[in-house]
């Protein structure tokens, strides 16, 4: 593997692993006890037997053609697709395009994967709500979501923001990213704020937690407790006490959360929340 000026180009049969996230791809990386994280933005066909992928920071992986052709399912980004079909079988084009336009259909949304306000085993099972049906509708700079729970029948219902700003973390998680702020209302697991990356690690001890700076307007930062996720993903943190961080928010017009991630101090990351929607958050 080579680090030199981030190009990877001698990986064929290098363990890589694709992840999908909402609309994100990652691209995985397995070096020894070191899982490096990049996000998949294009891949380009060499012929033969192998394929490029392309990551955010510009590094190219070699991947051989025998694991693409396993992860072909999802080497598919919005509005794209990299000359997979050949692969398929001309009898199932027609369930690879019904599953390729669901792909592309879906929001923004990352599956829920711990709570805050809900038992650890609750949360290890949220993220099957993948399958749910959902409805979304976008007010201003605020992504609302409303699905239906498949176990319950019930509905939940979330908004999403991104942070004004942007964090460029050192290798291998570098290249500008914004932080995600969400609130969520869930049938079954309970009410969370989520604060989430695309890359990177929340410092977050799963046994004793951790604390975020919160700062709503100009008024003094408040600490709120905070958790990682149930299955332990680095992305995610959850911030306890969601009454007092959302009746807060409602009345104020910015908020700045302050997080300690992994070898980067506590990067700030700076919200827009005036336009937020009580009543469109909670689906009336």
């Amino acid at each position: 593997m080579q680090n030199k000026s981030l190009s990877f180009t001698t990986i064929k049969g290098f363990p890589v692993r694709l992840d999908r996230s909402g609309k994100t791809v990652k691209v995985l990386l397995q070096e020894g006890d070191i899982q490096h994280k990049f996000v998949l933005v294009d891949v380009v066909s060499v012929g033969g037997d192998e394929y490029v992928l392309v990551v955010d920071t510009g590094s190219k992986i070699r991947i051989s053609r025998e694991n693409a052709e396993k992860a072909k399912a999802l080497l598919i980004l919005p509005g794209k697709s990299f000359g997979i079909g050949k692969w398929i079988a001309i009898g199932a084009g027609v369930l690879f395009g019904l599953y390729l336009i669901g792909s592309l259909s879906g929001s923004k949304d990352k599956p829920a994967t711990g709570g805050t306000e809900s038992s650890s085993k609750q949360a290890d099972s949220s993220s099957s709500q993948v399958a749910a049906s959902s409805a979304s509708s976008i007010a201003t700079n605020w992504r609302y979501q409303t699905e239906t729970d498949t176990m319950s029948g019930k509905t939940s219902h979330s908004a999403a923001v991104d942070s004004e700003n942007t964090v460029n973390f050192s290798f291998p998680y570098n290249g500008a990213q914004h932080g995600e702020l969400t609130l969520r209302k869930h049938p079954r697991y309970g009410n969370d704020v989520i604060l989430s990356i695309t890359k990177g690690q929340f410092l977050c001890n799963s046994y004793d937690g951790c604390s975020v700076l919160v700062k709503f307007d100009d008024k003094p930062p408040v600490k709120f407790t905070a958790a990682e996720a149930a299955d332990h993903s680095t992305e995610l943190l959850f911030i306890r006490n969601y009454k007092r961080f959302s009746e807060s928010l409602q009345s104020a017009k910015r908020v700045v959360i302050e997080a300690p991630v992994y070898q980067e101090g506590s990067p700030e990351f700076e919200f827009d929340v005036s336009q937020f929607d009580a009543k469109q958050m909670a689906g009336s």
